[in-house]
C-alpha cells in the first residue's frame, strides 16, 4: 500500500485543483489521510486523478469542509473508505 499521511500536520487553506494535479502523479497512492489539519472548502473534483484511491481521510478539518461531495469521487472504483466526520 502507498500511503501519503499528512493528518494533524497544521495544514490549511483550500484543498485547490493545483495541489491534487500535483498529487495526480502518485499514480500508485492508496492511502491520503488529511485529518485533523484546517483544510476549508470543498473537495475539489481534481481527486479523482488519484484513480489508485482506496482510503480518503479528510475528517475533523477545523474550519470544516463544505458544499456537496463531488460526482468525481464516485468515479474512484478502488475507493472504500471515505471518511469526512467531523
Amino acid at each position: 500500500t502507498t500511503k501519503l499521511e499528512l493528518g494533524n500536520n497544521g495544514l490549511s487553506g483550500v484543498l485547490g485543483a493545483k495541489i491534487t494535479e500535483m498529487m495526480s502523479g502518485l499514480t500508485q497512492l492508496e492511502d491520503l489521510d488529511l485529518h485533523g489539519n484546517d483544510i476549508e472548502g470543498t473537495i475539489p473534483t481534481e481527486i479523482a486523478m488519484l484513480s489508485n484511491l482506496v482510503e480518503l481521510d479528510l475528517s475533523n478539518q477545523k474550519q470544516g469542509l463544505m458544499g456537496e461531495i463531488p460526482d468525481d469521487v464516485f468515479k474512484l472504483v478502488h475507493l472504500s473508505l471515505l471518511c469526512l466526520a467531523g
